[in-house]
């Protein structure tokens, strides 16, 4: 939008779009740009993250995990991933809860997967570093939503 690069250290607001084909984007936007900022399509959710130095490959992997576990956090309404975010800046659509509950149950099972989450209850996760309790909504998934929504998720993180 501002057509400015992110440098490591940057403060950038991340996005998750559904447009007008039913496809997910991620929008990452300056904070200073997001009033102006009218993405084409509903706002499922929204964090903050600190862009880090790409340089390092091996950190690569951490990061994409790292976001991974931002946008579950944020799916969970966790306050520290929206610090600095009022709730009329690009408010999250309420038609999108169903499309949310799918993520964020796919996002806890690739999280339990990497032993950042571990199954607390038959409906709750446990976040090992946060000591804390997250609830998950065990959903029946199809084989095609769930191929369709982890083509995305890999496209966004």
């Amino acid at each position: 939008m501002t057509g400015q690069s992110f440098a490591p250290g940057d403060r950038r607001v991340c996005l998750l779009v559904r447009n007008a084909d039913g496809d997910l984007e991620r929008w990452d936007v300056q904070p200073e740009a997001v009033e102006q900022f009218a993405p084409l399509g509903e706002i499922l959710c929204r964090w903050v993250h600190t862009v880090r130095d790409p340089a390092e490959a091996s950190k690569q992997k951490r990061q994409q995990l790292q976001t991974v576990e931002d946008l579950f956090l944020a799916l969970c309404g966790e306050p520290d991933m929206l610090s600095g975010l009022d709730d009329e800046d690009l408010p999250v659509s309420d038609a999108g809860a169903e499309e949310r509950a799918t993520l964020k149950y796919l996002l806890a099972l690739q999280l339990e997967r990497k032993r950042v989450l571990k199954p607390h209850d038959a409906e709750h996760y446990w976040h090992v570093r946060r000591k804390k309790a997250y609830a998950v909504e065990p959903i029946e998934l199809e084989p095609e939503r769930v191929a369709a929504v982890q083509a995305q998720l890999t496209l966004l993180v």
